[in-house]
């Protein structure tokens, strides 16, 4: 290691510590007693344990907040390697042409393309580096395609008589579910975005407890020794289905649209009394923004509102606009009430894992 990246490295771990002390400063002031370790806001425990500098949003999201809070780094690599390296594809999957689906190598892993002859599945490898040198393996055949003017070449398991079939014999297919990830990812966001603007304030209330204790919390002490990306999806996909309506589609526009960790804003969702029971929290992921609902914080009673809500099959909800004055540490609520439609679609959540 330089010199230069020593003192980097020096001053990351500095930046760490003075950050560590500061949500041990807030849990003090909420809870009248400092934590020995680390109150980790996901689990709700003081433990030992290897802390890191955890961004709230992916940073692999171009152009996304930079906000960052102290997270236990066994917690942060299990949710990042599962689900949240997954989420991060969304930015490319959404722009990508088919031909970078065969050159991009992230890509390519997550979401190879299909190839099918008449509708048969035909197995493929992409020959690269010395590959394109070497003749193909038994029972493959050599092909080149041309996609967006450009060449890929293939070892295709086919037969002779496949070969022979014209081009409108053969087709293929890009595709990669990401509700999932999706949905535990913009889950976790949204409770550490509250995490880094209101603290253990939140982490403690009711709404907190609820997400880390309910949701992701107990997801991970029950599934930690997973050791593959489709057996934690696997556990996730049923584990999750009953919060997939704290999750609305994403919204994208010509406008960029910030995101609470920004600009302090969310909508608290009000009842027929007038008394809160929702707020609805939004996470930019690059150009894209997304909006989660979680339980308001400040009353014992709106979690069964809350409850219900994600439950039925009502799309509607009376909302005011709501600021937080980070200098004054405090939300500053408007009076006005408006309806927002909250979309409940039947395949915003997948049925499977394939």
């Amino acid at each position: 290691m330089s010199g230069e990246d020593s003192g980097d490295a020096q001053r990351l771990n500095q930046c760490t510590r003075n950050r560590l002390e500061i949500h041990r400063a807030d849990y003090v002031e909420v809870t009248g007693k400092p934590f020995d370790h680390f109150f980790c806001p996901i689990l709700l425990t003081d433990e030992p344990g290897e802390l890191m500098r955890g961004h709230v949003i992916n940073e692999a999201y171009k152009g996304s907040s930079k906000a960052w809070v102290i997270q236990r780094k066994d917690v942060d690599g299990f949710y990042g390697g599962f689900f949240e390296g997954d989420f991060e594809l969304l930015q490319y999957k959404n722009r990508a042409s088919l031909l970078q689906h065969f050159t991009d190598p992230k890509l390519f892993r997550a979401a190879r393309p299909m190839i099918y002859c008449r509708d048969q599945v035909i197995q493929y490898f992409l020959r690269l580096g010395k590959d394109r040198l070497k003749p193909p393996p038994p029972g493959f055949q050599f092909v080149e395609w041309e996609i967006d003017g450009e060449e890929v070449i293939l070892n295709v398991r086919a037969s002779n008589e496949q070969m022979m079939l014209g081009p409108g014999a053969w087709e293929h297919e890009t595709k990669i579910d990401l509700r999932l990830p999706a949905c535990v990812s913009l889950i976790k966001a949204a409770h550490l975005s509250m995490f880094s603007v209101l603290g253990y304030r939140y982490v403690l209330s009711n709404a907190g407890r609820f997400v880390a204790q309910d949701i992701l919390g107990t997801f991970f002490q029950d599934n930690r020794q997973v050791r593959t990306k489709k057996e934690a999806q696997r556990r996730a996909l049923q584990f999750f289905k009953p919060f997939r309506h704290m999750v609305r589609p994403m919204q994208s526009g010509g406008a960029v649209l910030d995101g609470t960790l920004s600009d302090g804003a969310i909508r608290l969702c009000t009842g027929a009394s007038g008394n809160y029971w929702g707020m609805m929290i939004f996470v930019r992921t690059g150009q894209v923004r997304h909006t989660v609902l979680l339980p308001y914080p400040e009353s014992a009673n709106s979690m069964v509102t809350f409850l219900e809500f994600i439950r039925n099959d009502h799309e509607q909800v009376q909302v005011v606009e709501g600021q937080f004055d980070s200098d004054a540490r405090r939300w500053i609520i408007g009076m006005e009430q408006r309806p927002v439609l909250w979309p409940k679609p039947a395949d915003a959540y997948p049925r499977s894992i394939e």
